[in-house]
């Protein structure tokens, strides 16, 4: 299963840590950071992602809430750790 199908089992939003009861209100927020893969006309690769709720996806992408880019970012880097933490400590990635 890929991350962007995970959507559906991930408990609540990395961001504001709203709920997911019926697997439907998450999607994967992809990062903007250029050193994460981002480009012209191409997202970051799905690793460098987090969980969220529209309303966050829309924050950090900058569609709403008029947040420093510093600040965005920072909400991504912990949504990132804590997407990472969830699919470590629940045997959804591997690490050695």
């Amino acid at each position: 299963m890929n991350l962007r199908q995970l959507a559906k089992e991930y408990p609540a939003c990395d961001y504001c840590g709203l709920e997911n009861p019926n697997g439907d209100l998450l999607c994967l927020c992809h990062s903007n950071a250029l050193e994460d893969g981002r480009g012209a006309y191409h997202k970051s690769k799905d690793l460098f992602g987090a969980m969220g709720c529209h309303r966050c996806h829309d924050r950090v992408d900058g569609r709403s809430g008029g947040l420093s880019k510093a600040d965005k970012r920072g909400m991504h880097m912990v949504a990132n750790a804590r997407m990472l933490r969830w699919l470590i400590l629940n045997d959804r990635l591997e690490v050695k």
